[in-house]
């Protein structure tokens, strides 16, 4: 029995929203009542702590070629849990073991026939799971080349008082320094298990008011660290003013820089400021800003019925001239939001495309707090300095809550 399987080694984290694609051969594939079984096992934890028994057995009749092939992302997708990033809490080290924004993976490959022979088995390599996906271009699962947004050298303007964040693959990164005028504050990995084969994202969240308190917080999440048990570990520190910038820098052991991120915040404090967040291609959570003016609008739709409203008496008919001869049943309501990024660097489209590509996309400002939106951009158009000078987007999404509070059951 032989596997072949998309991602194909260990140095590869499975992206679940691209196909996961396993294919199983064996030579007895010509056996009366053939077919092929594969057990699926997908856990939380440690790598070695691997289920007893399978999350799911899945059976497929061998092909022309004597082969079968399970795509199997649908499964670890049901799997992930989404949800929005942690309170930060004032202690400097919150380990919080099991989270469920990623998952390791196994495949058993066997068989059965009418022999009543013992079927041989095969099994996979184990792998992390996130919820993120890779470009056609590279193929079926294919291994992310650029494996943070923390990708190229840039400065990007964050709206004041509010949050950033980036993700950062540890392979190779052993400090993180987040530095302002003032203060340097670093989140050292030294002590991780920060290996490609168990690499981790750290998701960097600076920013005032969203979690309370007037201190600016460091996020981390760490998918794979010590013993390759998936860890959330949180921290917290007062270092950053409101109205600063900061620079986020990821260092190899020596000390050598490896990525740099200018962070600065907004002057123009005309308008309310506004983050847009959303889960990116990598499973990760980043940001955009929204700094400039926002617009709100609503649409609705109803139905109507004509109503009868005649009454008769014994010996006479009459109706009510000030009842309505039409009735409205079913209002609907939806709210959209246009908002403007602000003016930025180029290598913003990278996260515009993104978060317009993300299943999960929600707005935080000090107004309305965090609110949920679907994008309703069909297209966009990027921009590049040379030929449109400073460089804006305007974006447009829906809020995704009826504004009437219906609860579907």
């Amino acid at each position: 029995m032989t596997i072949f399987q998309k991602p194909e080694n260990t140095t590869d984290i499975i992206y679940a929203l691209s196909p996961v694609v396993y294919t199983i051969y064996s030579a007895n594939n010509t056996n009366a009542d053939f077919e092929y079984l594969l057990e699926v096992r997908v856990w939380n934890g440690n790598s070695a702590s691997v289920p007893a028994s399978a999350s799911y057995t899945l059976s497929k009749l061998p092909n022309a070629s004597g082969s079968a092939s399970f795509d199997i992302s649908g499964l670890i997708r049901s799997n992930l849990e989404r949800q929005l990033p942690d309170n930060i809490t004032t202690s400097t080290s919150q380990i919080v073991d099991a989270i469920e924004e990623s998952a390791w993976v196994q495949v058993l490959a066997t068989y059965r026939d009418s022999t009543g022979g013992t079927p041989t088995q095969a099994t996979s390599q184990t792998l992390l799971a996130v919820r993120g996906y890779t470009d056609p271009y590279q193929g079926f699962n294919g291994s992310n080349s650029d494996k943070s947004t923390l990708s190229q050298t840039m400065t990007i303007d964050y709206a004041s008082n509010l949050p950033m964040s980036i993700s950062v693959i540890t392979d190779d990164v052993k400090y993180i320094d987040v530095t302002t005028a003032s203060y340097t504050h670093r989140i050292d990995l030294t002590g991780k298990n920060t290996a490609l084969s168990t690499e981790a994202y750290v998701s960097v969240l600076c920013g005032t008011n969203w979690y309370g308190g007037n201190g600016i917080g460091i996020h981390q999440h760490l998918w794979s660290t010590d013993g390759a048990t998936i860890e959330n570990i949180s921290c917290a520190g007062a270092y950053l003013t409101d109205g600063g910038s900061y620079t986020i820098t990821t260092k190899d052991s020596s000390e050598t820089t490896i990525e740099t991120m200018t962070i600065s915040s907004q002057c123009e404090l005309k308008y309310t400021q506004s983050v847009i967040g959303y889960l990116n291609k990598f499973g990760a959570y980043d940001y955009i800003p929204a700094t400039l003016v926002k617009t709100e609008s609503a649409s609705f739709t109803r139905q109507r019925f004509q109503n009868k409203n005649a009454t008769t008496g014994i010996n006479s008919a009459t109706y009510d001239v000030t009842a309505s001869t039409y009735r409205t049943f079913n209002t609907q309501g939806r709210q959209s939001i246009t908002i403007n990024t602000g003016y930025q660097e180029e290598e913003i489209r990278d996260r515009i495309e993104q978060m317009l590509m993300s299943e999960e996309i929600f707005m935080y400002d000090t107004t309305h707090g965090t609110r949920p939106l679907s994008a309703s951009d069909s297209s966009v158009r990027f921009q590049l300095q040379e030929s449109d000078k400073l460089i804006n987007y305007q974006l447009q999404f829906d809020i995704a809550n009826d504004l009437r509070n219906v609860v579907t059951i």
